[in-house]
């Protein structure tokens, strides 16, 4: 671990101290544990785990296979939660290759020379110090939204500035002066850290989609939910978004009038057709709601997901257009009596 990185860890330290010394303060971490621990039963979050795991190995190997570092472990994990975790159960895949290309850019490159030249511990001690009470001054000034404010975010700004010039300036100073550590391979393991982080999560962020919709809806089943029934279903939801891309392609939103959205955790969708569209497209457009291909703007609050129920209805007098689509034997498995 860098000094910087230690100074961190002693930081929280110290303020896991004081915060046992409240009672108060022990019963909210005693809640939290709680809360995580049973995280530990929830399928998706096993399933989530194991991947890990996986993955976990596979680099342990490869660094016993080459003699790394054993901290390539530590950086994996510190992208993993800071980072990808925030992308898990989301279907905003463009944001992720939008994070996996900066990954490479001039930030991610910053970071690393921030990273692997420091001060000393006691001064890194302080710096810590320094930047936490300045960073969360600026965001309350910044968010406060008062007039008299205005010049003190100027200077909070233009601080920012320069202390980013100022460090830019004396970490490239460090880059020339080492630059005999920057011919070998090892010195540049942990730029590509983040990379191939994003890279081998891309499997767990596309499966994670439809795993968080499912367990979502399985909370509601009189039976007991296991990761089994659970990667079942992702599986084949996958294998059917595969089997129909296509529709994608075939411009069905252009039958489509309006769409509804209520019920059990809004997932009842009601498609309004406008009175040509045959029941062959009809199908289509269901199938194109069951798996979720339509865009995040006809969804409420821009959150798409898995429906339980689809009705296509003509747009003239609202009768179905064909036998609406439900979850199979969806009143003997789930605790609701009507959707």
């Amino acid at each position: 671990m860098s000094n910087r990185e230690l100074a961190i860890v002693s930081w929280l330290i110290i303020l896991g101290m004081l915060f046992l010394v409240t009672r108060s303060s022990r019963k909210l971490l005693l809640g939290s544990l709680h809360t995580l621990a049973d995280l530990l039963f929830q399928p998706a979050f096993r399933l989530i785990l194991c991947y890990q795991i996986i993955i976990l190995s596979v680099l342990s190997w490869i660094i016993i296979q080459n003699c790394l570092s054993w901290w390539i472990l530590k950086d994996y994990l510190l992208v993993f939660l800071t980072s990808i975790v925030t992308f898990l159960g989301t279907s905003r895949l463009t944001n992720f290759w939008n994070a996996l290309s900066s990954s490479f850019g001039f930030g991610e490159f910053f970071k690393f020379i921030l990273g692997n030249y420091t001060f000393s511990y006691w001064i890194e001690m302080l710096l810590v110090f320094f930047f936490t009470v300045f960073v969360f001054v600026t965001v309350a000034i910044q968010y406060s939204g008062k007039h008299e404010y205005r010049e003190l975010n100027k200077v909070s700004n233009n601080l920012t500035m320069l202390i980013g010039f100022l460090l830019i300036i004396l970490f490239s100073w460090q880059l020339i002066a080492k630059w005999q550590l920057e011919l070998h391979l090892v010195y540049w393991i942990n730029f590509f850290i983040a990379p191939v982080t994003w890279t081998v999560n891309l499997p767990l962020i596309i499966l994670t989609i439809p795993l968080f919709e499912y367990d979502n809806i399985d909370q509601l089943c009189v039976f007991k939910v296991t990761s089994r029934n659970l990667i079942e279903q992702v599986l084949v939801f996958l294998v059917m978004r595969i089997k129909f891309n296509r529709l994608r392609f075939q411009k069905l939103e252009n039958n489509i009038i309006e769409t509804h959205q209520g019920g059990v955790l809004n997932r009842r969708m009601i498609i309004i057709l406008c009175d040509e569209t045959s029941a062959d497209k009809a199908k289509k457009i269901e199938m194109y709601y069951k798996l979720m291909f339509a865009g995040g703007s006809v969804y409420k609050k821009n959150k798409k997901v898995i429906p339980i129920r689809v009705e296509c209805r003509k747009e003239s007098n609202r009768e179905l257009l064909i036998p609406p689509y439900e979850c199979s034997q969806l009143k003997e498995e789930y605790k609701m009596k009507n959707f």
